[in-house]
């Protein structure tokens, strides 16, 4: 009884130092496991690899971003390991071999992203048993490496580190160049095995080079710095490192700023410029990034070791204070085209005002008694990043550019939220085209070029970079992650038409005696209530949209909103973009609230009903009896309900709340879409009127990437689907708007 008595308390002790050493290094183990669960639990993060495979000339970038992040998880892992004597004296083995073990492990997670790639992917499990085969792989080599080291004669090692560098510099340089999934599966584990073998025997070959300043006490500003750095203070007798480990130190030092300078440049260089960061693609950012935090938060850990201070808390606090008086997330506004009308804001028609002009441009059409109906078409579109964006937009300049036109003729008004509002954006400025452009290309050609652009990159860039320290440092000279967003859908090297209409204050789009198009709503949430807010081409009456806010309204006079800085306040979704501030509001993705759009466009159709009746009660032959309303509603989710489980009972005590709330996120829209369908079937009956246009099919789980960049096997998955979409074609018969010579109805 008392041998298991001690083998429990041996075990307890053990458990109780490894978590010691995971407090220790936490900011490295926990970098590893979100860089698993992004690179390969996530279809974002596994897209996102597809798009740096898509060039020869981001290989470079994936391998630098690769050795950088390894090699500052390892070097600022051990300057910690050297001031933890305390533990060192307990479990020596355990702090020896973890900042190994780190570095070695971000190779690990990254050759596991490659082989859970879709297309490449050689199953899960088999996935997760050469994952856990590469981990201990570690234990074998490092043991192989320490006997090398220990038998071998010095000139022998020389050779084989030679060698070993040799072997690195080529791994490196093949899978970069190869740029191809397999290169890295087969590539990684040779880079793995070269850096631990420099690494385990680099002590043995200094020492032999530096016997001649056994003895000397190293003098110099450098050599004192490394010293403190390297001792711990408060063990209780500190003791100095000799000669022979300081300068080994020092090589290694020298190593690492060169490492470290390149890749802090590269990373530069995709924070400050927008082509930069869209030329290196998103997963070497990440990667590049991962490097930086990882030191940056050891480093503090260091510091706290030294000063016996807490400097997270201090960072976290600093955070706190400045935040009572700063804001690092206004959102971007711009003066007005016509400085003289102010905002124009308040010049924007109402609903029955559109509606009146909408009906009068028509009006030739709804007075010909051959025409038994006309029909006027609603677009809602579901949120879903750029993945929505590309299939709503995709779906509604199919429509126009089959029908010559006449689709356009057709639609009231376009409604969304997110990703489904770049949709709607996006064909809205095309529709603005001047007539130099749409000869040069159809609405479609021109949606799918811009929408094929990387909106991430920079994006990304800024989220793991100055808005890190931006809180503390609330300069506008930088802005923020959301501005950076907006800049990347300003700024494209393909669609550079559309990027400009995009640039263009948002007062363009009402300004009187201009081109209106459809009515334009872009949904959003007000962040502090949840209230729901829309920036919209008409003026929002409270009679017709309730507690809708007037987003435009609360601009103060001669400011404006660019189009894109409005379509990004509809598509904030937490932590890619903030919460952004206008004047006291906080405005966030107006998926929120309703991912669909539909509330609006239920509103409107109740009002222009009410519009409708009283026409009628004076006049039951009156023209706009003709009106017969459809909704299109363009919808990216997956179409099978998720089934529910068993909760955990932490999950239920601490996040019930929080998993309320998101389930009630999707199905609020559920019931908005509902309301929206069954009002339709009260005016139509059995025909309906609702168009439902599926991205997925039944029965297909989640297979294109909700994200401000989609990689090209995607896009033309997408495409493919929208080519032979059989609820297009058939809402296109039912409406007859092929044919340029036909009217609807007829």
């Amino acid at each position: 009884m008392q041998k298991v008595w001690d083998l429990m308390v041996a075990a307890l002790r053990a458990l109780g130092l490894i978590l010691r050493l995971l407090w220790v290094f936490f900011p490295g183990v926990l970098l590893l496991v979100v860089a698993a669960i992004l690179m390969s639990g996530l279809l974002q993060g596994q897209d996102a690899i597809v798009v740096a495979l898509e060039s020869r000339w981001r290989g470079p970038f994936i391998i630098v971003g690769l050795v950088f992040w390894s090699t500052v998880t390892w070097y600022s892992s051990r300057l910690i390991a050297y001031n933890k004597d305390d533990i060192f004296l307990r479990f020596p083995k355990g702090l020896f071999h973890s900042p190994r073990l780190l570095g070695y492990a971000c190779f690990a997670v990254v050759l596991h992203a490659f082989l859970v790639l879709p297309g490449h992917a050689i199953g899960r499990w088999p996935a997760l048993a050469c994952l856990l085969a590469d981990i201990g792989l570690y234990f074998l080599l490092h043991r192989l490496f320490e006997r090398m080291r220990d038998g071998w004669t010095e000139d022998r090692l020389l050779r084989i580190r030679r060698l070993s560098w040799l072997g690195f510099a080529l791994a490196a340089l093949c899978c970069g160049w190869a740029n191809v999934p397999y290169a890295y599966v087969a590539a990684i584990p040779v880079l793995q095995a070269c850096g631990l073998f420099n690494v385990v025997v680099r002590r043995r070959l200094r020492a032999g080079r530096s016997a001649q300043a056994a003895g000397q006490r190293p003098q110099g500003r450098s050599w004192r710095a490394l010293e403190w750095v390297l001792t711990d203070q408060h063990t209780a007798g500190p003791r100095t490192r000799d000669a022979q480990t300081l300068e080994g130190e020092l090589a290694i030092f020298r190593w690492f700023n060169a490492i470290s300078i390149l890749s802090v440049w590269i990373y530069l260089a995709a924070i400050f410029l927008l082509p930069a960061a869209r030329f290196i693609s998103p997963f070497p950012i990440v990667l590049l990034a991962l490097g930086v935090l990882v030191g940056f938060a050891n480093i503090l850990t260091l510091l706290s070791v030294k000063y016996e201070t807490n400097l997270h808390f201090v960072f976290v606090s600093l955070v706190f204070l400045i935040g009572l008086f700063t804001e690092p997330h206004d959102v971007r506004t711009t003066w007005p085209s016509d400085p003289s009308l102010g905002n124009a804001y308040g010049l924007r028609p109402g609903l029955r005002e559109y509606f009146r002009r909408w009906t009068d441009e028509r009006k030739a059409e709804l007075a010909d008694s051959s025409v038994k109906s006309y029909p006027v078409v609603m677009a809602i579109a579901d949120g879903g990043a750029s993945r929505s964006g590309y299939w709503t937009a995709g779906v509604l300049a199919r429509m126009e550019d089959e029908s010559q036109g006449r689709f356009s003729r057709h639609l009231f008004c376009l409604s969304g939220a997110s990703g489904g509002s770049v949709g709607n954006t996006a064909f809205f400025a095309s529709l603005q085209a001047d007539s130099t452009e749409r000869r040069h290309s159809s609405h479609l050609d021109r949606c799918r070029t811009y929408l094929s652009n990387d909106f991430l990159s920079y994006t990304f860039a800024r989220l793991l970079g100055p808005d890190l320290f931006k809180p503390i440092f609330p300069f506008d000279a930088v802005y923020d992650r959301a501005a950076a967003l907006e800049h990347s859908m300003e700024s494209v090297p393909d669609g550079h038409y559309m990027g400009g209409m995009m640039a263009r204050p948002f007062s363009d789009y009402y300004l009187p005696g201009r081109s209106q198009g459809p009515a334009l709503f872009i949904n959003a949430t007000r962040m502090q209530d949840g209230r729901p807010g829309v920036v919209s081409t008409l003026r929002l009456d409270d009679e017709v949209f309730g507690r809708r806010i007037d987003i435009l309204g609360t601009l103060k006079p001669y400011e404006d909103l660019r189009l894109s800085s409005a379509v990004v306040l509809g598509a904030r979704f937490p932590y890619i973009s903030p919460a952004g501030r206008l004047g006291g509001n906080y405005f966030v993705d107006g998926g929120y609230f309703d991912n669909s759009g539909a509330g609006v466009v239920h509103e409107i159709l109740i009002e222009l009903q009410r519009i409708i009746a009283d026409s009628l009660e004076k006049d039951p032959r009156h023209w706009l009896g003709k009106l017969r309303f459809h909704v299109i509603h363009a919808r990216n989710s997956t179409l099978d309900e998720k089934p529910v489980g068993k909760v955990h009972p932490m999950v239920n005590d601490l996040a019930a709340p929080i998993k309320s709330l998101l389930g009630a996120y999707s199905t609020q829209t559920d019931v908005n879409n509902l309301r929206l369908i069954r009002y339709l079937r009260s005016l139509r009956g059995a025909e309906g009127g609702y168009w439902s246009i599926d991205l997925y099919r039944k029965g297909e789980e989640d297979l294109f990437p909700m994200n401000w960049v989609i990689s090209e096997a995607s896009r033309r998955r997408m495409d493919e689907r929208l080519r032979k979409h059989p609820a297009i074609d058939a809402f296109m018969t039912a409406l007859d708007v092929r044919n340029p010579g036909s009217s609807p109805g007829r």
